[in-house]
């Protein structure tokens, strides 16, 4: 090869042109080959897998020794938490479930004992008879010298890789296959909806995730932003200010500023709303807070939708909120669409925009199955553009931080009463219900430790009790919706949404009733 036609790696990799248009293959030529030294051809494709995201998939070949490796990356950010996805396989169709794992993922086979540590394996694109398989061939590997090592050792082993092919053959009762990753960027296939063989929970990383990942302990929003909260919230809420906080991008890692400010929804409660928007790479995003102690049952809100007068009423969603639409079959879980502050018009509009985003059916998918996703998604149209009448929207809430307002026109209706108390609604109902364990799990309340008084109570007396000057402990009480705020008489608009006030003339004593605009 002459000089002129020779070209150092970082030379051919600058004149590489990498296309990542969806489902676009790109070639980039004088990939070096780490086994021989050569030159081999490397293919990027950026793809999106069905119920999942988007991925980048990278096949690398040698024509000169052989070599090849494929590997799969994420096109997306770090997710807010980490998901572990539990299935149960009892058939082979269980194992020809698709499997995405990423570098950050472990895997583990509870009735094995077995744990697939997240630095051994890169990300894959897969079955779970693929990851059986390569779990045992990697095992396998190895196993002369660990018989010669130590024999006892070397046959527990050999019988850990005899059952993981066993099961990889279909020769198997039941077994649970679970994936953890705490990056959030694994998937394991449902085969249906709902899928009772298959359990995903969403879980806050931890300190020693987060430092695996490359973050920093303790690193985000919420913990940045609670400093100074409690200062806030001690000032009437005439003399708060928006409040300004340092937080990294977590999209970029650039630093920007999160500002947060405290609102007092009427017949509600206060809620904390924070925004972020980062000057560097435009990213944005907004979340509403239910403010106060975590309250003792949930809150569930039913509302018949008679008329357009409905689509227009205030609703604060809160990112533990589910909300289900019995006329659809649409049942969204928590954390579907985040915290927002909308109206049940945006609310279906944002229903719409994040069946969009999540399509499963892409151009592989069968004609079938688009055409019924497409008529799904000109159903839930019908009921945002307001074509369609009555339907019902449910929204449950087991920290009870929902909400879901009054008809901008209730007070036509029916005048306010002389306690301030929301007029009454024939079509919405509001009803507090008993949190179920799982419910109390998952949001981390069984391991609270409050029975110091109620073990002294069953013990019948309270000498152990720390003696307190001046203090009365008074008797439990349901904290539900007798306790939200009461709105009073006021001169300034305190609610987000100017609208919400109802023209509230401030010249009549309180209770007295509203001015129509």
């Amino acid at each position: 090869m002459s000089a002129v036609e020779a070209k150092t790696i970082g030379e051919s990799a600058e004149q590489a042109e990498v296309d990542l248009t969806l489902d676009n293959i790109s070639i980039v030529p004088d990939s070096l080959c780490m086994a021989c030294g050569g030159s081999g051809e490397t293919r990027i494709m950026l793809t999106k897998i069905p119920l999942f995201r988007e991925v980048l998939l990278s096949s690398f070949a040698c024509p000169h020794c052989g070599e090849r490796n494929t590997e799969v990356q994420f096109g997306g950010e770090t997710q807010p938490k980490g998901c572990r996805m539990a299935v149960t396989c009892s058939s082979r169709e269980d194992l020809d479930r698709q499997v995405v794992k990423s570098e950050s993922c472990k895997v583990l086979v509870p009735d094995l004992e077995l744990e697939i540590p997240a630095a051994t394996q890169r990300g894959v694109v897969t079955t779970v008879e693929g990851v059986l398989t390569r779990a045992a061939d990697e095992l396998a590997a190895l196993q002369p010298q660990r018989l010669v090592a130590d024999v006892e050792v070397g046959r527990k082993v050999q019988r850990v890789i005899d059952a993981l092919r066993d099961r990889a053959a279909g020769d198997f009762d039941e077994f649970q296959l679970i994936v953890d990753d705490p990056a959030g960027n694994s998937f394991v296939q449902p085969l249906s909806q709902p899928d009772s063989a298959l359990t995903t929970t969403h879980y806050e990383r931890t300190d020693a995730d987060a430092i695996a990942l490359g973050f920093r302990p303790g690193e985000s929003s919420t913990s940045k932003t609670v400093e100074g909260v409690d200062d806030m919230l001690a000032k009437p809420s005439e003399e708060r200010e928006v409040m300004t906080f340092g937080v990294d991008c977590p999209h970029c890692r650039a630093p920007g500023e999160e500002q947060m400010c405290v609102a007092k929804i009427p017949y509600f409660k206060e809620c904390v709303i924070m925004s972020f928007s980062c000057a560097a790479c435009g990213y944005r995003n907004a979340e509403v807070k239910g403010g106060g102690a975590v309250p003792l049952k949930g809150c569930r809100a039913t509302l018949k939708c008679v008329d357009e007068g409905d689509l227009l009423r205030d609703v604060l969603k809160s990112d533990t909120a589910a909300v289900t639409i019995p006329e659809l079959d649409l049942e969204l879980v928590h954390g579907t669409l985040g915290s927002v502050y909308t109206t049940l018009e945006g609310c279906l509009d944002k229903i719409v925009d994040a069946l969009l985003r999540g399509n499963p059916f892409g151009d592989s998918a069968e004609t079938e199955n688009r055409r019924k996703f497409e008529a799904f998604l000109d159903r839930v149209r019908a009921l945002r553009d307001g074509k369609v009448f009555p339907f019902t929207v449910i929204m449950q809430d087991p920290l009870a931080n929902s909400f879901i307002g009054p008809r901008r026109d209730a007070a036509s209706f029916s005048p306010i009463s002389e306690a301030g108390e929301a007029p009454p609604d024939p079509n919405l109902t509001v009803e507090d219900y008993d949190r179920t364990f799982d419910e109390d799990e998952e949001l981390g309340l069984n391991d609270i430790n409050d029975g110091t008084l109620d073990a002294v109570a069953e013990e019948g007396s309270d000498d152990d009790l720390p003696a307190v000057d001046g203090l009365e402990v008074g008797p439990k009480r349901v904290v539900g919706v007798a306790d939200h705020v009461r709105p009073a008489p006021r001169t300034t608009v305190d609610h987000p949404n100017p609208e919400f006030a109802r023209g509230c003339d401030d010249a009549l004593p309180a209770g007295s009733g509203f001015r129509v605009r």
